[in-house]
């Protein structure tokens, strides 16, 4: 599928051969599930940053309880969300499940996990394209309205709540996160469980949205990218190419202890500031000294 052909697919699934504008089917739907009038449910999704960043500075978020806490009161994640896709199919970026399924363009469908489904889109998109998807989540507010979105499309897509259940193991061809990694506290122990699900030789595919630390957006935990792309090689995976801002790893057979410390220690150094400055100052001295050489 090329890209062209995903964002249609994409396009579809967000108005269901309505005839409406992406913007509008949605505003359709989410009236539908709320029973808010259209104009009541554009407000919210209008408001929805806003609404997020008093519901974050309403409690501690620094413990795992209080985190839990606010990832249960976010409803307002279904409205903005889901709306925000919209605006992806009328223009405003390319998605990235769009983005990934070009980049999976020759990969037969097999088992995938949607890895912080949110409203469940993506879900849709690969179900509609012969893949057997799986939705988890740790907001209650988005897998409810995932569990009543997949069932007004006649999805049969299973749904995985991390607060009551664990990922199978050996289980999928592919997991892919979609804006979900910057927002995991525990990366060592998120990629170890993505590792287990996984069948050797699967995919996992994730973009890293980081932010500068916030008080508006403090639910994104990542300042860098950093954290991440250390903890990877050591986990039993190998990257494999990336696709715009995903990465596309490969699942491996687990190295031994003496491997997995040495990559610690290398990818330590590697994915740091210091190497990116480093990196950065030698990218500069190269093209400056072929400018003068060009003078020449």
């Amino acid at each position: 599928m090329t890209e062209l052909e995903a964002m249609k697919a994409w396009t579809a699934v967000l108005t269901r051969s309505t005839g409406l504008s992406p913007t509008d089917a949605v505003s359709e739907e989410l009236s539908q599930y709320s029973g808010l009038p259209p104009d009541e449910v554009r407000k919210i999704a209008k408001s929805s940053s806003k609404i997020t960043g008093q519901k974050w500075e309403e409690a501690d978020r620094s413990t795992p309880e209080g985190l839990n806490a606010f990832y249960q009161s976010v409803s307002n994640w279904v409205y903005g969300t889901l709306s925000y896709h919209a605006r992806q199919a009328e223009g405003e970026n390319t998605p990235l499940p769009v983005i990934t399924a070009a980049a999976l363009d020759g990969v037969a469908p097999g088992e995938f996990l949607d890895f912080g489904a949110g409203v469940g889109t993506a879900s849709l998109l690969f179900s509609g394209m012969g893949w057997r998807a799986t939705a988890a989540d740790v907001a209650q507010p988005l897998l409810e309205f995932a569990r009543w979105r997949f069932k007004e499309h006649n999805r049969d897509i299973p749904v995985i709540d991390l607060n009551k259940e664990s990922l199978p193991e050996n289980r999928f061809d592919v997991v892919a996160a979609f804006n979900t990694m910057a927002h995991v506290p525990d990366i060592a122990a998120t990629v170890e469980n993505l590792w287990r699900c996984l069948k050797p030789g699967g995919l996992l595919i994730f973009d890293i949205d980081t932010r500068k630390p916030s008080q508006k957006e403090g639910w994104h935990l990542l300042a860098s990218h950093y954290p991440f792309l250390r903890v990877m090689r050591r986990s039993g995976f190998t990257l494999q190419r990336t696709a715009g801002p995903m990465y596309i790893y490969k699942r491996n057979d687990r190295a031994s202890q003496a491997s997995r410390v040495y990559w610690h220690v290398r990818d330590g150094l590697r994915y740091s500031a210091t190497a990116d400055k480093l990196a950065n100052l030698r990218s500069r001295s190269i093209h400056k000294i072929r400018s003068i050489a060009g003078r020449a």
